[in-house]
């Protein structure tokens, strides 16, 4: 009896720290996209490839692309290789690679170093960090402020961060100001942020447009959002009424005027 006990925690506490390869993410960056579905895919514009069989909630940056797979991963563009045991998620900018492992890691040219003792959710941009730990913080690059008292998920761009918190709530640097009253998973980038919220909401720094009825963990850039949706579907939007649906294995019957809303649903790849 004790040793199946022992069993069925242990199973309990994998299921807590990993999570399922159903929970879907994807990175955007550049008109390049990575995301996870049974492995880590790539796309970079015009042809699709397969850059791991394990893995999840890839970002990407450039040719690069960092994941976690039970450690913190890295894909030059050449070669697969593992950085760190952390189990966190990864978010890379440059030859930066931030994560947590209780404390917010740095890593730089295969030098790691730890910016705060404590934090959770570390994003980078241009060589500043933001995470959470009981509030929302902001690294310069020098020093370390702390933005809000409380929130989650930030997003970070050219020092101005994003968080949801009851709502989503953006900082402009000097100022914080309430963008919607619901929402989770802020995805920010040059003044304009996406949300999940029933479906993925966009805000172009004066109005709030829905861009889709479902969907989850959205990724922003240059005016083009992707997001996950069911079954591990991944959609991306250029900005325009088209959107473009990435990674699709059931028929297209099973897409609907109803569930496109206000916009054309193409598939990208044939």
């Amino acid at each position: 009896m004790y040793i199946r006990l022992l069993i069925v925690v242990a199973i309990l506490s994998l299921l807590q720290v990993w999570p399922a390869y159903g929970d879907s993410y994807v990175s955007l960056k550049n008109g390049k996209l990575a995301w996870n579905d049974s492995g880590i895919y790539y796309w970079d514009g015009q042809n699709r490839y397969k850059i791991s069989d394990e893995g999840t909630r890839p970002v990407i940056y450039g040719e690069k692309i960092a994941w976690r797979n039970w450690g913190v991963w890295l894909w030059d563009g050449l070669k697969i290789e593992k950085i760190h045991p952390s189990r966190s998620f990864p978010s890379i900018h440059d030859d930066m690679i931030a994560f947590s492992d209780g404390k917010v890691l740095l890593w730089k040219n295969r030098t790691l170093r730890t910016l705060a003792s404590q934090g959770r959710s570390p994003v980078l941009h241009n060589g500043q960090v933001a995470w959470s730990h009981k509030g929302i913080y902001f690294w310069d690059g020098h020093q370390i402020h702390k933005v809000s008292e409380s929130g989650h998920n930030p997003s970070l761009h050219n020092g101005k961060i994003a968080w949801n918190d009851r709502g989503i709530y953006y900082w402009d640097g000097k100022a914080t100001r309430k963008i919607s009253e619901y929402g989770h998973n802020p995805s920010l980038f040059n003044g304009t942020i996406a949300w999940n919220d029933n479906g993925i909401q966009y805000w172009d720094g004066n109005r709030t447009i829905k861009l889709w009825l479902s969907g989850k963990n959205p990724s922003n850039n240059q005016g083009q959002v992707a997001w996950t949706g069911d079954g591990g579907r991944v959609y991306y939007w250029k900005g325009a009424d088209t959107v473009y649906l990435i990674k699709r294995e059931e028929p297209r019957r099973y897409f609907t005027r109803t569930e496109s809303g206000p916009f054309d649903l193409k598939q990208l790849f044939p």
